[in-house]
């Protein structure tokens, strides 16, 4: 038989707390600890490989010293193994490539993307940031292809991971200037995809059409992530099983559901049990967990598809968090 274990990580260095832990959720979506860590440096990104059934790689982005962390989860224990100082300012995103031998890596503060092998050894090319760029983010998509985030050129685009190099842009999202674009999501293999904005506090859904010998992203609606006015620049976006988008609303300190099978028409919103979520997590089963950053919390809610409801179960204290993910590979037990 398995548990399933999640790691989440807190940005907050006060020294004070844990600000690394390994949980499980029970049945009831009680928060149990499994182990926990104080790091410097400000861990604010995971990211997993898999390895084999019990044993992956954990890689924790540390915004604040740019460095990249893995960690190796075998046989229910996780365990520092490495470190690896990252080529910009204000690591705060990661990203496993497809094939799984690199990882991308996102600098807000210089502007830079770059990969490095995933055993930390080199870095394999960077694409340095312009004056006004915030690299937020790069999505994976499928057969090589992958997305960059911009947040101060308000840009998205498309690139061709290739051996050792990251090719040009070859479909460009017409992100309308002062958008601030912190994320992008695909689906349906990737014909439709949504931006999170963050300076506008919208999401815009699109359809990627293919006219002649290329393709084309056409914008389909734009939304608000809530329904209070204000500035609200959303935090982390999830699909779930392909049918609902949750985003968390950072100032609103709600988190939203919307509707991908009808281009995003709202389903509720429901307060996320603390303030400022910025990492947001839902299982297949309806776990989800939201990393509530300035009131230092880790909430642990069930997402009910019937009732179409959201409901708070638990919390934990989690200086400044920031992310959390789920081990996928699965620790054994009798």
């Amino acid at each position: 038989m398995t548990e399933k274990y999640f790691v989440a990580a807190g940005y907050g260095d006060t020294g004070q707390s844990s600000n690394l832990i390994v949980l499980k959720i029970t049945d009831n979506g009680k928060i149990q600890i499994k182990q926990e860590f104080y790091y410097d440096g400000g861990p604010s990104y995971l990211v997993e490989k898999v390895i084999s059934d019990h044993r992956s790689c954990i890689y924790a982005a540390f915004e604040k010293t740019n460095e990249i962390v893995k960690f190796v989860w075998e046989n229910g224990i996780l365990t520092e193994e490495k470190r690896f100082q990252a080529p910009g300012e204000g690591l705060c995103h990661l990203c496993l490539s497809e094939d799984c031998t690199m990882l991308y890596g996102s600098c807000y503060m210089s502007g830079d993307y770059f990969a490095v092998d995933t055993e930390l050894s080199q870095c394999i090319w960077i694409k340095k940031g312009q004056k006004d760029s915030h690299a937020h983010c790069i999505y994976k998509g499928k057969e090589n292809r992958i997305y960059l985030v911009d947040l101060g050129l308000s840009s998205v685009c498309r690139h061709q991971q290739k051996e050792k190099s990251l090719g040009e842009c070859d479909l460009n999202f017409p992100i309308h200037a002062g958008e601030g674009p912190r994320q992008i999501l695909l689906w349906n293999l990737e014909k439709n995809a949504v931006v999170i904005n963050e300076s506008s506090s919208t999401l815009s859904f699109w359809q990627i059409k293919q006219q002649g010998t290329e393709q084309q992203a056409q914008r389909i609606c734009t939304r608000n992530t809530t329904k209070y006015i204000g500035n609200n620049a959303p935090g982390d976006a999830v699909i779930w099983n392909e049918k609902i988008l949750f985003v968390g609303n950072r100032g609103a300190e709600t988190v939203s559901a919307f509707s991908l099978e009808r281009f995003g028409e709202k389903i509720g919103e429901w307060d996320c049990g603390g303030k400022f979520p910025r990492g947001l997590f839902v299982s297949d089963e309806g776990v989800a967990l939201t990393c509530c950053q300035k009131s230092g919390k880790l909430v642990s809610c069930r997402w009910d598809e019937e009732k179409a409801q959201l409901d708070i179960c638990d919390s934990l204290n989690l200086p400044g968090a920031a992310n959390v993910i789920e081990i996928t590979a699965e620790e054994e037990w009798l």
